[in-house]
């Protein structure tokens, strides 16, 4: 005989579509399959735009391309770690590691059936809380 406690087992069903509070978890440099440089994040997901806390911390998986024509991409996440853009960037990736950002999810098909979350866009923490405070303050 087995005995299994489900009680602690996270919820793995897809995100609803939304923005999140997140905090970077991994940060890695590598090459991707065509052979450009990647930058390779992996985000925990702790809370929903309005600060409550997701039932149970999830985690996201994003890819950065790093020439010159997918920069706006990555110039969109810097930005959202508050992490200036306006001159050449030189960080290692381990640096930036805990840092929080809100991101954007939305739910994308895979393979014709399954439904995976992607992050398609980014604000910073100080966004997310206007964002917050201004929905607290709808009449409705």
């Amino acid at each position: 005989m087995v005995r299994l406690d489900f009680r602690g087992v996270p919820n793995r069903e897809p995100l609803e579509p939304g923005y999140y509070m997140a905090s970077i978890q991994e940060a890695i440099l590598k090459e991707s399959s065509t052979g450009k440089p990647m930058l390779s994040i992996t985000y925990s997901i702790f809370g929903h735009s309005d600060g409550t806390p997701v039932d149970s911390v999830r985690k996201l998986w994003d890819n950065f391309i790093l020439t010159d024509s997918a920069l706006w991409r990555a110039k969109q996440f810097f930005d959202a770690i508050e992490i200036d853009t306006n001159a050449i960037v030189e960080i290692d990736p381990t640096d930036i590691v805990g840092l929080r950002l809100g991101v954007k999810v939305i739910q994308e098909i895979f393979n014709g059936i399954e439904i995976r979350n992607t992050v398609k866009g980014f604000k910073t923490m100080a966004q997310m809380a206007n964002a917050a405070d201004a929905e607290s303050d709808l009449p409705f």
